[in-house]
This record gives structure tokens, sequence and C-alpha cells, in this order.
């Protein structure tokens, strides 16, 4: 007896709950279900699945600035872009317009939460603003195509504004 109950009280309370699990046959919906219960009477806990939580909306946006400068003479472009305001946009431009050799370089479009886009033909340089690329490069390429026959798109980038939350 002593063997049966030592063996018992092993398997209860030292085995840990792996091993302390029982099937019970329990009523469900008209017909019987094994389920597992431990030592202690209660179901192991069930693989609960949540939901996504919806989108929290942004309480605020940060505005994002960008610049395109250019040396004419040079041929030479610097940008900018996601920066938090305009002097530093046209600061950064000219910038880098200078570093890549330009002496001259001049800013010649601004834009602020929206794209930016630089077409250039032969020594033609043409700039346009708008909500996204496509329509931006179509404004600078036809604003090209009036003085150069080669126009192409040169630089596309957005500054999108950033949301805070």
């Amino acid at each position: 007896m002593k063997p049966i109950a030592l063996s018992l009280i092993a398997m209860l309370g030292f085995a840990g709950p792996a091993a302390a699990h029982f099937p019970f046959a329990v009523p469900s919906g008209g017909h019987f279900e094994w389920v597992l219960f431990n030592a202690w009477g209660r179901a192991p806990p069930a693989e609960v699945i949540y939901p996504e939580p919806p989108p929290v909306a942004p309480r605020d946006w940060l505005t994002q600035w960008g610049a395109i400068a250019v040396d004419e003479g040079s041929r030479s472009v610097g940008t900018s872009t996601q920066v938090a305001s305009q002097s530093e946009a046209e600061l950064e431009a000219l910038q880098l317009c200078a570093r890549e050799g330009g002496g001259g370089c001049k800013i010649v479009l601004v834009y602020r939460d929206q794209c930016g886009v630089l077409a250039r033909g032969g020594d033609v340089y043409a700039s346009a603003r708008g909500p996204d690329v496509p329509g931006a490069s179509d404004l600078a390429l036809e604003q090209c195509t009036r003085s150069a026959a080669d126009c192409e798109i040169a630089y596309t980038d957005c500054a999108y504004p950033v949301p805070v939350y």
C-alpha cells in the first residue's frame, strides 16, 4: 500500500504540472468530449489568440522639407530630403552641390510634404513638385521639353510628413 501511495503522491505533487493531468469525459453540446484536467481540477490554459489592435491615428504630423540646388555651369546638383525646416533643406542642398564641384549653386526647387523632381536635357534644367513622383515628373518633363529635346528625369524624391504618436 505504501508504494502505491508514494507513487501517487510523487505523480501529483512532485512530478510537476505536466505529469499531473488526467483525462475526463465532459458533456458538451449533447455528446461527451475528453478534456484534460490537472490534479487541482483546472483545465490547462488554452492557446489564446488576440486580434490585432486597430491602428492608432497619429496625434500630429511633422512637416518635412526637401530642396534641389543646381550649378548649370559645372552641371553639379545637390539635394536634400526629409529635413525639419526649409532653411536646413536649402543649406544641405547647396552644400552638397558645392561638394560636387559647383561654384555657383542656386536653389531651383524647395518642396514641403510632397515630392520634388529634377529633369535635365542638355544644359537645360527643369524642376517641379507635386503630391507624387509621376505627377511631378510629368510637369518637369513638360517644362524641360519646351527648351530641349532630350529631356530625362535626373532626380526624384519625396519628403512626406512624419506621424507623431
